[in-house]
């Protein structure tokens, strides 16, 4: 890639340059920041030796990454289709910068890829070409996700199972999200996961780049929520034994602050002209807030771990240090220096300088003069002492530099919380009374019974101080949620006694519905759904008119939502698995309800009726034709179908029946909703998907790529012709879904 100190901005159009117009011109950026070099050269963070390799890599272009995602039952199918179509041996040159892709052989089970091909070279090479239309339908689909490598380490040391709650404090636009979700579902083939995977992000926009993300993950255990991470409201529950309310604590949490970002300078190439040390200075005691209050939400023997793009010690070590200090042995930095054995890393510093803007070393904090404290320094910036770090163990943290693995930089601390905090202690009550202060100076304030607030400057209000002295019913904390109470007997938490204000755009209610719900019993009975079906883990997202959509949630996700309705602000939550479908049959036994193909990974176990199990021709020709007559399909197929009613079908298709004819390399079931009228059939998947599964079947599907000239998005608005059975109408409506956009619904029609 050669070591360019030049890169480019595009400049809109009518901007000047000096005495001249520029209109669709670029700029361009000097890969040169002299205060850059000389400070981090300065901090040791590297060692001298590797300095040229450091700074060689930050001026190369970034490669491109993706991850095969790991929780559709095709990812290993896929992964051959990658290997035979892009990287053949006889593509495979000795030397790896000529590789158009290269396994990232730390990840996982082959799952993370690379192309070091810079994007205007794609066009030359038809073999390129190829593989960005391959990453794109894959992309549309969900079995990809394009993400940074370095964005993908931190999610690998949280050790998730499927009963966890886990937290994304700071989860916008969703990539790691993505990942939390798939380990959750891990096991999906066998069982159901119970647990959760809350993504929250303080902006009301950037949430629903979560929903979008999310979706296409095709999961009931995700949550979406929209608060300030730093004040993020505690969460209860109801005792099932007891019936006592009591604190719903997270079992793993994940805290991807935000940062000052240097660690991005080969993909943000902006950052080289406007870095100086004081960047992260402002940062620094936001992202310590955010790791406190994760440390408050997690559970006693849960993980949090903490992690930023930056290479600025004020915002990685300095972060840890004091919340590890400030835990007084609560907290602990965990060693996982044996994960990953093949990511090549840096340990964490254990000394550092603080600088100002200019570049000027500031030796202690008592150094500082009234200048340098009002631009944001603080205490909790400067190194521990070597006794100090003797309990803290910042060397535990992990550094990743660009040099090490052609990546970006990226800082990663896994912390374990051992018991209780020190500042949430059985004798005290603790009531962030002002959402500036850090706990341990809320109670410093506490023990002195002084206004004084030597690290913040300000005092509290008469007002905020008169109503410290309430009963706890009548306050509220700084979030709209419960107030946490701590006494000996254990943590009681009183209700809210207002709902929490929302702010951007207006969310449909989450409406679970009860057990004997006419309309969910016709549904179930129709596809045969057994007893065992949670029922009460289904919900709707209207309150008036007919119901259009029917979710499912997982078991934590709803105790979440039955306890917390209140105090939460939810963008988005539930997998959708029934939709309606107006029937013109008058066949009394037709559901106006059917399945839906993204619900299928959840609900297929449970389907007992309306399935037909087809052969490998009659797959084919599903997954190829729009409709289909019956009399195409296999005498076996043809026999199932008959005994089924008409309207809604679950084609299932079972490579291990098939292995003895040659034909299918598949080592998973498919399974593809589908409609059944009198004379003709079809397959209700979207062409993403059609596409998807043409191709780890080694079939051609360029005719689909053309057909009509239509997408993924409106694939099932096409009719059939005067022989069909199926008209299909489709809807523009409101946001129902939550991801930010209109959605097309589509209305089947059975004659």
């Amino acid at each position: 890639m050669g070591k360019s100190r030049k890169s480019y901005k595009w400049k809109k159009k009518g901007q000047k340059q000096g005495n001249e117009d520029y209109a669709d011109s670029y700029q361009v950026i000097e890969k040169e920041n002299k205060l850059f070099e000389a400070s981090y050269k300065d901090q040791k963070i590297i060692p001298e030796e590797e300095w040229e390799d450091f700074m060689s890599a930050l001026r190369r272009e970034l490669p491109s990454t993706f991850r095969i995602t790991g929780t559709r039952s095709h990812a290993q199918n896929l992964l051959r289709v990658l290997k035979n179509d892009f990287v053949s041996e006889a593509e495979c040159t000795t030397d790896e910068e000529e590789r158009p892709l290269q396994c990232l052989n730390w990840y996982p089970d082959e799952l993370a890829w690379e192309t070091k091909t810079a994007k205007r070279q794609i066009r030359k090479s038809d073999k390129m070409k190829q593989l960005h239309k391959f990453l794109v339908q894959e992309t549309n689909c969900g079995a990809i996700t394009r993400q940074e490598a370095v964005s993908m380490i931190p999610p690998l040391f949280m050790d998730i199972q499927p009963q966890h709650k886990v937290l994304d404090m700071c989860a916008a636009p969703g990539s790691k999200t993505a990942q939390l979700i798939e380990m959750m579902n891990e096991n999906l083939d066998k069982e159901l996961p119970s647990g959760v995977v809350v993504a929250n992000d303080s902006n009301n926009k950037r949430c629903y780049m979560l929903v979008h993300q999310s979706k296409r993950l095709q999961s009931a255990c995700c949550m979406v929520t929209n608060h300030d991470a730093s004040v993020y409201p505690f969460l209860t529950t109801v005792n099932k034994t007891t019936g006592c309310r009591e604190p719903l604590l997270f079992d793993r949490i994940l805290c991807d602050v935000p940062c000052s970002g240097d660690g991005t300078m080969r993909k943000n190439p902006q950052i080289w002209e406007r870095w100086t040390p004081h960047l992260g200075v402002s940062l620094h005691r936001l992202q310590l807030k955010i790791l406190v209050r994760g440390l408050e939400l997690l559970a006693d023997g849960g993980r949090v771990v903490y992690s930023t793009c930056t290479m600025n010690p004020l915002e990685d070590e300095a972060v840890i240090a004091t919340a590890v200090k400030m835990s007084k042995g609560a907290v602990e930095v965990v060693d996982v220096s044996t994960k990953l054995p093949h990511l090549r890393r840096s340990a964490g510093l254990t000394k550092w300088k603080v600088l100002n803007k200019v570049g000027k070393e500031i030796k202690s904090f008592d150094d500082l003069d009234e200048t340098t404290v009002n631009e944001g320094y603080k205490a909790t910036m400067f190194p521990p002492t070597e006794e100090e770090n003797r309990d803290i163990n910042l060397e535990r943290c992990i550094r990743v530099y660009p040099h090490q693995q052609d990546t970006g930089g990226f800082f990663i601390a896994v912390l374990k919380k051992k018991s209780s905090l020190p500042w949430r202690s059985a004798s005290k009550i603790q009531r962030m009374a002002h959402k500036k202060m850090l706990p341990w100076e809320f109670l410093q304030k506490q023990e002195k019974g002084s206004a004084n607030e030597a690290d913040h400057g300000q005092n509290l209000n008469q007002a905020e101080e008169k109503n410290s002295e309430l009963p706890e019913s009548d306050t509220k904390n700084e979030s709209g949620g419960a107030i946490e109470v701590e006494v000996s007997g254990g943590k009681v938490h009183e209700p809210p006694k207002k709902k929490v204000k929302l702010k951007g755009y207006h969310e449909d209610p989450f409406i679970f519905l009860k057990d004997d719900d006419s309309q969910l019993g016709k549904i179930l009975e129709f596809l045969g759904f057994p007893s065992s079906f949670p029922k009460n883990q289904v919900l709707v997202r209207t309150t008036e008119g007919i119901k259009r959509h029917v979710y499912f949630v997982s078991e934590k996700c709803k105790e979440i939502m039955d306890y917390n309705a209140e105090s939460l602000k939810i963008i988005n939550s539930g997998l959708k698995i029934f939709t309606r479908c107006s029937l013109k049959t008058g066949d009394t036994e037709a559901c106006n309800f059917r399945l839906t193909q993204e619900g299928l990974s959840t609900t297929h176990r449970y389907v007992g009726r309306q399935k037909v199990e087809i052969e490998y021709e009659d797959l084919i020709l599903l997954l190829n034709e729009e409709e289909l007559k019956i009399e195409k399909l296999s005498a076996a197929s043809k026999a199932q179908l008959e005994v089924n009613n008409l309207g809604c079908i679950l084609w299932h298709f079972d490579p291990k029946k098939q292995a003895t004819k040659g034909e299918c390399t598949l080592a998973n079931d498919i399974w593809m909703c589908g409609h059944r009228g009198k004379t003709a059939i079809r397959c209700m998947m979207a062409k993403a998907e059609r596409l998807h599964f043409l191709r780890i079947l080694g079939l051609p599907f360029e005719h689909l790529e053309v057909q009509n000239g239509k997408d993924a998005r409106t694939e099932l608005s096409v009719g059939l012709d005067t022989d069909g059975n199926i008209e299909e109408v489709e809807e523009i409506k409101a946001d129902e879904d939550g991801d930010g956009v209109r959605d097309i619904d589509v209305v089947e029609e059975i004659e």
